[in-house]
């Protein structure tokens, strides 16, 4: 695992940040259930590529294991193509076709059909491409991805663009543009843009609003001529990339492309640069857009200062380089990235100038920015041009050294694992990388263009280095202090900024600036040989455990194997004791405590942590008030090495009272970052603690600041007072399993348990929901709970509904929580209200997010999410700028009867009874789906939470769904709506 601020976490969500990515739905996706194979694989046994006759250019992957379809188109044009007179026009344009096409003329005719086949769509604009891709997870049929890639051809080719269309469309881009306004680092952004040069379109404003689509009028005729236009003139097939995942075979696959995309080549509506409209200007340029300059030469040398919201001081040092040198580029960044002892980010910090630093590449195929980033400390915000001098300072170190061949080799070999590796994405999301691909590589290097680095020589790396120069630079600096100088706005964002050319004493001291503490990154330990360690701990672990440990392995996973850690405060029976009785201490903030402990394992490998990075060695945590839950992943020769190195500076090192300081400081500024996200993601995270039985997201802050040291070293010392390591024993499941567990208070475990089941078995399959009985209920399964009518009011009356909102009370997360005022739940019980939940968020969800986003204009974001723990709770959530959270609160309310109402009418029995039906096999599917390394993690906390008892938690939780009757289920909601109304 890799933790950074939140600021690298939104820019490498969208790497293009002067041209954002806009995605058209609120994703209701649902993750492959299984693991693709490697691009390897695909690239070559499993792949053709193939042009038809139009010009379209299509990559066809067949998987004879796959469980669902999917397909991807990326066309040439984005939100750079946008005239300047309609900025964000690509955006509408993606959100219109969407809305009905000619065959198709239902402005809900294609998510209807995906929702049919369980399955999600998305649609993305780019600054040069815009991409639509689907995903349907109900039945891999040929028959479902015909008629998937006929709906998706029509929608491209003839979407109707109807008024009503285009205003619901203008409606959703600009609650878009709402949402992403209320955001301090979208604010940011403009002002990157602003300082953009005039002729550059990278400028233009591309998510749009009504303002940049409509003016000040309300009529909608022009911009509806301009969208006509755009279209013909852009959504042309010899103009689009297509890429398709099936497990038919590559001739069946081609077979039906042509059938679906067999429409000729129109040679009078060829591109064409040139077009007019009814409007006088000339609104569109050519696909083919020629290179300018992103900054003019006299906006160059200039410190920007913006007016940020928060308590964030910030540098953006922003240098352009020539986006061709795309090697040389990741090298360079790659250089950047490193925190280790003589990197610039070790040195920033040490001096007490910034709490991180990293590098982040922005742009397309025409503009590509370097972005070195530095969150600064109070101190660093203060002494600014000494942080610009160290950066500069270690450019010219890059500048003025050999370059050693390992640190290439190294890189390589990252990028060469994921070649390998195979894919642990949605075949719908990993094909839309595709599809892109396809417009930048040629057909032979679809694959190794996105995988294999090839080598750069120095001279390449000394070309490179010598745009990072005093003459090529632009510094932003972000704060909450009051801006002094000429203030400035940037258009629609409306954020406040002024700017000022750096003297010419500083330039020249910038210039020539060095600094002997940095060095280049030696080579790195994970990746030669390295003799196995012995853990300094008590118990030790045995060399026994550690053979086998390097002995298991899953042929499946031959690149990475997992290794799964659990730190608990769960009582174990005397079996796993070793004889040892150690006095329990109870903490009520023992949350707090483990994420004080998750933190620690961030530095705990120190400046081996990012060597453990690069060579594929990283962890996936999960903390609630019990445990602290890892997955360990990495390859098999130093897996076990990674995990000593990780846990054993806990035995060996005490924390001085000033480390213990920083360590809060660390924890709590990463918990706070939530803050500082989109307000829906807030309120999923306040959401997501109160269902979990976890302090608010500011108490919590508060906790982290009130924990003393001698409580975390008396904390740490129980958590790992008892050590356990085992090998799983379990048939083919081929993992090694390590936890840590300790005694603190908890209900007790009956004897043995923990030992016939020591390991989740994460590749087990759920009951298949092609073995669903629908007339009968099933009763075959020993896991069966005999559940009769009245207990399901019995079930319905420990849920309680509670309303979380956002700070700036935009966001509502309308929360059904079960049983949260209980420490422990009856295991029954909680499989129960788990079925009941994931049934009625299946049969709801899209109709919710129908209802606000669509019907009622409330919100773009709309949704739900369901926590899948032994206490189970499910939220409707949204984000409006329109109403508030109370006001959504009222509305979801009025939904929430409405439809529970709908689904328990009796003039509704045979439709609903049927929808219920049809429901279930959907929810047993996504019961089995999630990647593998959070389904380990799921499944063991799952485990541990319920006492260690033998079960597949899943697997109870699908036979329930299999058994419930309509019947239940209705009782079960009535009562429920009976209680809040």
């Amino acid at each position: 695992m890799c933790r950074f601020d939140f600021r690298k976490k939104l820019v490498n969500a969208c790497v293009l940040v002067f041209i954002s990515v806009f995605a058209t739905f609120f994703s209701t996706a649902i993750f492959a259930n299984h693991v693709l194979p490697s691009p390897e694989a695909f690239d070559k046994n499993l792949s053709n590529y193939v042009e038809l006759d139009n010009g379209l250019r299509v990559l066809l992957l067949s998987d004879p294991n796959a469980k669902s379809s999917a397909a991807s188109i990326t066309i040439n044009v984005g939100g750079r193509h946008s005239p300047k007179s309609f900025q964000g026009l690509a955006h509408l344009l993606e959100h219109t076709v969407f809305l009905g096409s000619k065959s198709y003329a239902g402005t809900k005719d294609f998510d209807g059909f995906v929702k049919k086949q369980n399955g999600w769509s998305n649609g993305t604009t780019r600054p040069l491409t815009t991409r639509y891709h689907f995903q349907l997870n109900n039945s891999p049929s040929a028959d479902a991805l015909v008629e998937g890639l006929i709906r998706l051809h029509d929608m491209l080719i003839n979407p109707l663009m109807q008024e009503g269309g285009i205003k619901l469309a203008i409606e959703e881009v600009d609650e878009e543009f709402q949402s992403r306004k209320s955001n301090d680092f979208a604010g940011v952004v403009s002002v990157f843009k602003a300082n953009m040069s005039p002729n550059n379109s990278a400028r233009y404003m591309d998510v749009g609003n009504k303002v940049s689509l409509q003016g000040a009028t309300t009529d909608i005729k022009h911009v509806s001529s301009a969208l006509k236009a755009f279209h013909q003139n852009y959504y042309k097939l010899e103009n689009m990339t297509l890429a398709v995942y099936s497990k038919h075979d590559l001739n069946t696959l081609e077979n039906i492309i042509k059938q679906v995309f067999k429409s000729p080549k129109n040679l009078d509506q060829t591109i064409n640069p040139n077009l007019n409209t009814q409007i006088s200007n000339r609104l569109f340029s050519t696909h083919l857009m020629p290179y300018s300059r992103l900054y003019e030469k006299d906006d160059l040398g200039k410190r920007i200062d913006v007016l940020s919201s928060i308590d964030r001081p910030a540098l953006d040092l922003r240098f352009e380089v020539p986006a061709n040198e795309k090697q040389a580029i990741a090298y360079i960044r790659h250089l950047l990235d490193y925190n280790n002892l003589g990197s610039l980010a070790h040195y920033l910090n040490q001096k007490g100038l910034a709490h991180s630093a990293f590098a982040s590449v922005h742009g397309d195929s025409l503009n590509t920015v370097i972005n070195i980033y530095a969150d600064l400390t109070s101190d660093g915000y203060h002494q600014i041009n000494t942080v610009i001098e160290a950066i500069f300072a270690y450019l010219n170190h890059l500048k003025t050294q050999p370059h050693p061949d390992y640190l290439q080799q190294e890189l390589a070999a990252a990028q060469a694992r994921d070649y390998k590796r195979p894919i642990e994405m949605e075949p719908g999301d990993w094909l839309s990388e595709l599809s892109d691909q396809m417009h930048v590589a040629n057909s032979s290097d679809i694959f190794t263009s996105m995988y294999i680095a090839k080598p750069v020589t120095q001279s390449t790396i000394d070309k490179l280095l010598s745009h990072f120069s005093v003459n090529n630079f632009q510094a932003y600096v972000s704060s909450n202090k009051p801006l002094a100088g000429k203030i400035q706005q940037t258009p629609h964002y409306l954020k406040p900024y002024t700017k000022q050319r750096v003297s010419s004493t500083l330039l020249t001291q910038w210039q020539f600036a060095k600094n002997n503490s940095f060095s280049l990154p030696k080579q790195n330990p994970y990746l030669k040989p390295r003799k196995t360690q012995t853990a300094e701990v008590s118990p030790p672990i045995s060399a026994q455990d550690k053979i086998a440990a390097q002995l298991v392995t899953n042929p499946a996973f031959a690149i990475e194997d997992s290794l799964l850690i659990r730190l608990s405060n769960l009582t174990l029976n005397s079996e796993f004791d070793n004889g040892t009785k150690i006095e329990s201490k109870l903490y009520p903030n023992s949350y707090v405590l483990f994420l004080l402990m998750a933190e620690q394992l961030t530095h705990n490998l120190g400046e081996n942590h990012i060597y453990a990075e690069l060579a594929g060695y990283h962890f996936d945590e999960k903390v609630t008030n019990q445990s602290l839950g890892l997955v360990l992943s990495g390859k098999q020769s130093h897996l076990v090495d990674y995990a000593f190195d990780l846990i054993s500076p806990f035995h060996r090192q005490k924390l001085s009272a000033a480390e213990f300081d920083a360590l809060k400081k660390s924890a709590y500024r990463n918990y706070e970052n939530i803050l500082h996200e989109k307000e829906f993601r807030q309120v999923i995270k306040a959401a997501t603690n109160q269902g979990n039985g976890l302090p608010s997201i500011k108490a919590t802050l508060e906790q982290i600041n009130a924990v003393r040291l001698a409580d975390y070293q008396s904390f740490v010392a129980q958590v790992l007072s008892s050590l356990t390591i085992f090998t799983d024993s379990i048939t083919n499941s081929h993992k090694f399993s390590t936890r840590f567990i300790t005694h603190v208070n908890s209900e007790l475990v009956a004897a043995n348990t923990l030992h016939n089941n020591t390991s989740v078995n994460a590749t087990k399959p759920l009951l298949s929901s092609a073995n669903l009985k629908t007339s009968s209920v099933n009763t075959s399964n020993a896991n069966v709970i005999k559940t009769h009518v009245s207990e399901m009011a019995a079930i319905a009356k420990q849920f309680k509904i509670v309303n979380v909102t956002s700070e700036k009370q935009a966001a509502l997360a309308f929360t059904i929580n079960f049983n949260p005022n209980l420490p422990f739940v009856n295991i029954q019980d909680s499989v129960k209200a788990n079925a009941l939940l994931h049934m009625f968020k299946q049969m709801t969800t899209r109709e919710y997010r129908d209802e606000i986003r669509v019907k009622q204009q409330l919100a773009y974001h709309a949704g739900s999410l369901l926590l899948n723990t032994h206490k189970p709770a499910f939220s409707f959530v949204a984000e409006s700028s329109k109403v508030n959270a109370t006001e959504l609160a009222k509305r979801t309310k009025v939904f929430f009867i409405d439809t529970a109402s709908q689904l328990t009418n009796e003039d509704n029995l045979t439709t609903s009874q049927q929808y219920f039906i049809e429901a279930k096999p959907i929810v047993i599917e996504q019961l089995n789906t999630f990647y593998r390394r959070e389904q380990q993690l799921h499944q063991l906390n799952w485990q541990l939470d319920n006492g260690f008892r033998s079960l597949d938690y899943n697997v109870r939780i699908a036979d329930e769904i299999n058994r419930i009757t309509y019947q239940e289920f209705t009782e079960w909601l009535i009562t429920l709506v009976d209680s809040i109304s």
